[in-house]
């Protein structure tokens, strides 16, 4: 195995877990805003 294909598996490593914690924590976010500040809940708050 030559140096270009060891740095080349680790690099797609790196990627996968960048995409895998970017996903997550992406939906992580959504779920915590869902339902506080959307308009409807602001209307329903406001007398």
């Amino acid at each position: 195995m030559n140096k270009k294909n060891v740095w080349k598996i680790i690099g797609v490593f790196i990627a996968i877990i960048l995409m895998l914690y970017w996903l997550f924590a992406g939906t992580k976010i959504e779920e915590e805003s869902d339902g506080i500040y959307t308009p409807e809940a602001i209307e329903q708050a406001v007398p």
